[in-house]
């Protein structure tokens, strides 16, 4: 029958085009993921226990560490400038500058190599802790546990020791200074610590007594002679820059020439007016080169080509022919421009140079006095080098830091693990991922189990089981849909094969008959038929393919059961291609029919993604369900069968998760449809042989 949509009913959503069918549902929620971790429990205390067995192993093959530290103060003469907010804001801003250099001093490697060379630090028996080993501490023998000793050990491992062991801070707000040194050996540390702090303090007073003065004046000196040369260099290359630019000019400007020569006779206008523009690029270019050959700086060099000059300038004027002198011409511009470019290059490599070794000097200048400035920082000894007492919770924070850590990755890998499933697991998962109401949720159980028994609704044998409640939930859910009359006929599918949805459906159509309702289940799964297996009797006998094909009125092809007010379309002998059967008026007349007589038609469907029968039957029902198979069916092949469906302009009026686990609170997997074959054993979709 005709779907008819009242505006004003109050199921008109119901009966509308899926109005939520377009809103974007997330497959999985924030508390989805957390309930599916949850439910993983098991895995992140495993990994936890494993994070603090971890934790042990590394403190039982870890050598344990002692950090000491000494302090120093520096004491800054103030700055007197004018104005008292911006004096001490400027002091603060070099106090703070005069710490962090000292700071990067104290690290240096001269610094280092002198700490090295201190009595107190050659005398330390305990300096190379023993190599790393994956043997625990108590498992090795003595001699894999001894230290190297300082006179034994290198200068280079020895500095690496100290890069590695010392660190250097600022106590953030003071002008304290920490020098800290870690070490596993308790004596060492400390030794080191202290050693580092005297070498620097005292390297600090020896420059004070002797300055940098002479250092200051030599480099001084140096920097005004490299600023002579840099500014004779720049004046012998500012005389070149006019003929430079005439060098460039004419190289163009002959190539042009050449052109015109070719084209035209000596006494066209154009080569003549040619002729004279070259003519004068080529005297003046003469005279910048004899202007700057006569200067101080140049005359040396222009003085070893003076001679080849004067003899092609001869050439020139007593050349007989045009030709003749133009070639004279051209040599003796050939051996100007070549000695002007080679000129021009070393003169701007010497600038380069110069101004490179300039700005050496004026750096290390600033440097030195920098240097002279933080003299005025005064360094002293403000705390000696202590070994702190050990921490008694030490290992319990590395126990819980490991066990933490492994819970953390079990808690990484539970959610990486939820991510990557994509099977519906109970009512949530299939509500987040279609976005459609759940009308029910059926256990799984053995209940439903009849193999060639006569049929009896679970109902009717087991009223007060949760699969019974399951059924009457789903009648109910049905019911709340709105009117009966709008809701009359009900398709029931599925996406793929062996999801349970002749099961659901007959047990449904058992459900309404014995509320009362006249009912009517319909086997229109004409490749896969199943619902005569639920009632053996009626094998054999004619149903929906005698009906389509004429061969049977409709009251042949209904039959009565056992259960009262529950009568049975069977789908008859097999189709030899079902396909042509599902004629558009064929099916809408046995609706049409089927609503005229019972109160509820129940139609049992092919699965939606194997065949499109079902988009071509359910587009005439008032309503359709899709029965989703927990643990089985891949999120995938629901969104897929969904939209199919809705494009198909069919309405939807939710799922129903089928062989659901009550322990299963959450879950996953990936888009995929395999499987098919396994609906029916005979054979598979599309099989009409």
């Amino acid at each position: 029958m005709k779907k008819e949509i009242d505006p004003f009913s109050d199921d008109a959503v119901a009966e509308g085009s899926d109005a939520g069918s377009n809103v974007p549902v997330s497959n999985r929620s924030a508390a989805g993921l957390i309930q599916v971790a949850l439910e993983k429990w098991w895995m992140i205390v495993i990994f936890a226990a494993l994070g603090y067995v971890a934790a042990l192993y590394y403190l039982s093959i870890k050598e344990p560490t002692t950090k000491a530290r000494a302090v120093v103060e520096v004491t800054t003469k103030e700055l007197q400038l004018v104005g008292q907010g911006d004096a001490e804001r400027d002091s603060m801003i070099f106090r703070d500058e005069i710490i962090g250099t000292i700071a990067s001093k104290i690290t240096g490697q001269g610094q280092f190599v002198k700490v090295i060379q201190r009595p107190e630090v050659q005398a330390l028996e305990k300096v190379i802790p023993p190599p790393l080993s994956l043997k625990p501490k108590y498992w090795r023998d003595e001699s894999s546990r001894e230290f190297q000793s300082a006179a034994e050990t290198s200068e280079t491992d020895f500095l690496e020791l100290l890069y590695s062991g010392i660190s250097v801070s600022n106590q953030r707000g003071t002008t304290l200074i920490n020098i800290e040194m870690t070490h596993p050996d308790p004596e060492t540390a400390k030794t080191i610590a202290n050693a580092v702090m005297m070498v620097y303090i005292e390297g600090e007073q020896a420059r004070r007594a002797g300055g940098s003065s002479d250092a200051f004046r030599i480099l001084k000196a140096e920097a005004d002679d490299v600023a002579l040369e840099l500014e004779s260099a720049e004046r012998s290359f500012h005389v070149y820059r006019a003929a430079l630019a005439l060098n460039q000019e004419l190289n163009q400007f002959r190539t042009e020439l050449s052109a015109l020569r070719q084209r035209y006779l000596p006494k066209h206008p154009r080569r003549i007016e040619a002729e004279a523009v070259y003519e004068d690029l080529y005297n003046r270019f003469r005279r910048e080169i004899d202007t700057a050959s006569r200067t101080t700086e140049e005359r040396d060099f222009w003085g070893l080509k003076r001679d080849e000059m004067r003899e092609l300038d001869i050439e020139v004027r007593t050349a007989q022919t045009p030709s003749a002198r133009a070639a004279a011409k051209d040599r003796w511009l050939s051996l100007v421009q070549s000695s002007l470019s080679a000129r021009a290059s070393i003169l701007e490599s010497r600038i380069l140079n110069q101004r490179r070794l300039y700005e050496t000097v004026t750096n290390r200048l600033t440097e030195i006095d920098v240097a002279d400035e933080t003299s005025n920082a005064e360094v002293t000894v403000f705390e000696e080098a202590s070994i702190p007492p050990p921490s008694k919770y030490k290992h319990l924070i590395t126990l819980a830091a490991g066990t933490v850590l492994g819970s953390g990755v079990g808690v990484g890998l539970v959610f990486l693990l939820s991510l990557l499933d994509y099977k519906i697991y109970n009512v949530r998962t299939a509500e987040e991922a279609t976005g459609m109401a759940c009308l029910a949720a059926i256990p799984l159980g053995s209940d439903f189990r009849r193999s060639g028994q006569k049929f009896e609704s679970v109902i009717a044998i087991e009223p007060k089981t949760v699969h019974a409640e399951s059924i009457r939930n789903l009648r109910a859910s049905i019911r709340l849909l709105g009117r009966k009359e709008r809701n009359q006929v009900i398709c029931l599918t599925s996406a793929l094969p062996g999801e349970g949805k002749t099961t659901t459906a007959t047990e449904l159509a058992a459900g309404f008959a014995l509320a009362g309702e006249r009912v009517l289940l319909v086997d229109f799964d004409l490749r896969k038929p199943r619902v005569h297996a639920e009632f053996p009797d009626l094998k054999g006998k004619p149903g929906t393919v005698e009906l389509l094909t004429g061969q049977a009125e409709f009251s042949q092809a209904v039959h009565a059961t056992g259960t009262e007010n529950l009568y049975v379309m069977v789908s008859g002998k097999k189709a030899p291609s079902p396909s042509e059967l599902l004629l558009p008026e064929d099916i809408q007349s046995l609706f049409d029919h089927a609503a005229e007589h019972f109160d509820r038609v129940i139609v049992d469907t092919p699965p939606v993604l194997p065949v499109s029968d079902t988009r071509l039957i359910a587009q005439h029902a008032q309503k359709s369900i899709l029965v989703v198979r927990a643990l089985k069916t891949p999120v995938g092949a629901v969104l897929r069968a969904r939209d199919l469906l809705q494009d198909a302009k069919i309405s939807l009026a939710g799922v129903v998760v089928n062989a659901l686990r009550v322990k299963h609170t959450g879950g996953s997997g990936y888009y995929g449809y395999h499987g098919y074959g396994e609906y029916g054993h005979e054979g598979y979709y599309g099989d009409n042989d």
